[in-house]
């Protein structure tokens, strides 16, 4: 049974996702927001989950992001495609970016990392 801390993940992988929260939940107010993230163990992967209560996206423009992930829209200037990308070839495809996001509620944004391909050596 793997533990949190015997794992190894990228550095890059979670700040991607909190500076993701600042610069989209922050777009159109400048008032505070709040941003938690979660890292747990679930059912073979380890789920990074940061949620914040920021702008939030229209559904129009939360398919236009789920969209631009699940294809690892190269040349666009989305950092959550490129962090998906980065994964996918990291962890041979079995890593995923799921996000939710609802007008003046926020976003969340949970990444998963299959645990056999973490374990230190």
């Amino acid at each position: 049974e793997s533990k949190i801390g015997d794992l190894l993940l990228p550095k890059i992988s979670i700040m991607s996702l909190v500076e993701n929260s600042i610069k989209h939940g922050m777009e159109t107010t400048y008032e505070n927001i709040e941003i938690k993230v979660d890292v747990m163990l679930r059912q073979g992967y380890l789920v990074v989950l940061v949620k914040d209560n920021g702008a939030g996206m229209t559904p129009e423009k939360l398919e236009y992001v789920r969209n631009q992930i699940s294809e690892s829209a190269q040349g666009q200037n989305i950092g959550l495609s490129n962090l998906s990308g980065r994964l996918k070839i990291l962890y041979n495809n079995l890593a995923s970016i799921n996000i939710e996001s609802s007008v003046n509620s926020g976003t969340s944004v949970e990444m998963k990392i299959p645990v056999k391909d973490m374990i230190k050596n």
